[in-house]
């Protein structure tokens, strides 16, 4: 009995204090896959809190690109949390590498292999809930990038009394961080760019569709930082981030801004930045619409974003990580003037501390992402006649990531396409001046869409518009038929000395004769009148009456699409309180 006695005296402490659970299970890591390593915990209090919970979580893996790794630890209740997602950068391994809450530092700011303790990107004390520790804990361990793997080598978890509490984040420093002007105090924006030169490296045609590589470089003073919060929808449903979603389970995404104070003190704030898509496959989070991919057809505009579309991919979702440096892939990070950039010409280069595909995500100033011509979907080519196009990529297309500079996010890259369809059609049209006005006539034997370019800075894809320019001048006219094959061809027309329009006569026009669902007429009143617009056969019958009221002195026009005739000779008139006159028009359909 006495001996019992010592023996339960004995266990009590060393149950209370503390109690490590093993697993050292040798596995593979493959190119983008997880991995699930379950660790039973048995003999543990039904609740876990404060008092007694888990307070510490040990891994050894050995990878060649910690970035690329998403670790995750899942308690018995389901729940995840992410130990280190995207840490590392390009450095290799964790090695006896600890996570608890009174860690050294954080995790984010550590170097591989990351010996010694840190503190994980989330706490473990979101799991010391007042759930039941018993059962199968599971580590999650996800590759989220091709080209490097690695191998799982053991875990363990540790619960104990009084678990370390969550540390106040320390101050943020950066004793390099400098602002664009003289002042001490800035925001540390990022400023996103598009690399022309990995996607004239590498894109491939082929008949209906161009696949090609992007690169997505940060060239400015601060990190694109991304952070998945705990709010979540399942479509456009809001749901719990836990919760299962047979659709697509999308988390919002917070941007942190750096600002800097005095000499080396940062602190942040959160900007609202979208939403970011789950793969449950592989444990990784992508930022919606990240980049937008475009065939396009240049025009005298400098601005590549404006040039119309003729081929398309889908929106790009990509994870923000830190894949290279300015330096490393030379001629890939620009500035706004096209001057090559390296990481020792970026200011504050290397500043950042969340990079991958977790949760937490990032690039660094001088740093960029790259993604694979495997890995982009490529743009679609639906009938697309050979010839001269710009592959046209745009960064942060819908600008919901703060930078200091939207201008720079796209790049134009000419592409001569062999393999699609050969050209066909042709581009003309007429035009009639009335003063300032100007009334076209599209004469386009072939085409689905057209696109005119008035010369003035403004467009217009109607089929025959009537433009007024703002002075008497000298413009040339520009239009694009874009047929079946989306060919590019056009006429110019120099309207010189645009004058005023002559007062004689009322000048009336009907434009498509004969008529279509597209034919208008066009009369000019030289004074304020009333007016009545009739038709009539050619017996000189009256059959009807399109207009019969008071209008203002200026150029008219008016659509025949609702005219109903039957086929055959008519005649437009058209009476007002000092002049009349008719034009014949013929009815065909």
């Amino acid at each position: 009995m006495l001996r019992n006695f010592f023996l339960s005296f004995f266990l009590f402490p060393v149950f209370c204090s503390g109690q490590t659970f093993y697993d050292s299970t040798y596995t593979h890591i493959p190119d983008t896959s997880t991995i699930l390593i379950p660790i039973n915990v048995s003999g543990l209090p039904s609740q876990i809190n404060s008092s007694f919970g888990l307070s510490s979580v040990c891994i050894n893996i050995t990878h060649s690109f910690d970035a690329d790794l998403v670790i995750r630890l899942q308690s018995p209740d389901g729940s995840l949390i992410t130990l280190a997602g995207g840490v590392g950068m390009n450095g290799q391994n964790f090695l006896n590498t600890c996570f608890a809450m009174n860690g050294s530092s954080f995790i984010a700011s550590g170097t591989a292999p990351f010996t010694g303790t840190f503190i994980p990107q989330q706490s473990l004390n979101i799991k010391n809930n007042g759930q039941n520790p018993n059962g199968n804990w599971i580590l999650w361990v996800s590759d989220t990038y091709f080209s490097d793997t690695g191998s799982y080598h053991n875990c363990s978890i540790t619960f104990s009394v009084n678990p370390p509490a969550d540390q106040p984040a320390p101050p943020i420093v950066c004793n390099y961080c400098s602002c664009q002007n003289i002042s001490d105090t800035c925001d540390l924006f990022p400023d996103m760019t598009a690399s022309a030169l990995c996607i004239q490296q590498f894109h491939t045609e082929y008949t209906g569709y161009i696949t090609l590589a992007n690169a997505t470089p940060n060239v400015g003073r601060g990190p694109l930082e991304a952070h998945g919060i705990d709010s979540c929808f399942c479509d456009t449903v809001p749901i719990p981030c836990n919760a299962p979603c047979a659709g697509q389970l999308k988390h919002i995404v917070v941007q942190k801004i750096y600002q800097r104070h005095g000499s080396d003190t940062l602190s942040s704030y959160n900007h609202t930045a979208g939403k970011m898509i789950f793969h449950p496959a592989h444990q990784h989070l992508h930022v919606d619409h990240w980049s937008d991919f475009s065939l396009r057809v240049q025009t005298s505009n400098a601005d590549a974003t404006t040039w119309p579309v003729v081929g398309n991919s889908t929106k790009q979702s990509f994870c923000l990580m830190n894949d290279d440096n300015c330096t490393a892939d030379s001629g890939y990070c620009k500035d706004s003037l096209g001057n090559v950039l390296t990481l020792a010409n970026i200011p504050n280069s290397g500043f950042g501390f969340y990079s991958g595909c977790g949760l937490d995500q990032g690039i660094y100033g001088g740093y960029l992402d790259i993604y694979d011509e495997a890995l982009n979907d490529p743009i679609i080519l639906n009938n697309i006649c050979d010839g001269t196009y710009y592959i046209v990529s745009i960064t942060n297309p819908e600008k919901s990531f703060l930078e200091s500079d939207y201008s720079n996010n796209w790049a134009a890259v000419p592409i001569t396409l062999t393999k699609q369809n050969s050209p066909s059609g042709t581009a003309s049209f007429n035009y009639v001046q009335n003063g300032l006005q100007i009334i076209f006539t599209n004469t386009s034997l072939t085409g689905n869409t057209y696109l005119w370019n008035f010369g003035d800075g403004n467009w217009d894809t109607t089929y025959s518009p009537i433009h007024t320019y703002s002075a008497i001048g000298t413009y040339t006219v520009t239009l694009v038929s874009l047929n079946q094959c989306y060919t590019l061809t056009s006429q110019v027309v120099a309207l010189t000395g645009i004058n005023e329009y002559s007062q004689q006569g009322l000048n009336l026009r009907i434009y498509q004769n004969p008529i279509t669902e597209n034919s208008f007429i066009t009369y000019y009143l030289p004074e304020k009148t009333f007016v009545k617009v009739s038709i009539s056969d050619v017996l000189g019958k009256e059959i009807a009456v399109l207009l019969n009221e008071f209008q203002q002195m200026e150029l008219q026009k008016y659509s025949l699409k609702n005219i109903s005739l039957t086929k055959g000779i008519y005649f437009l008139n058209l009476i007002t309180e000092n002049r009349n006159t008719s034009v014949k028009f013929v009815v065909i359909r």
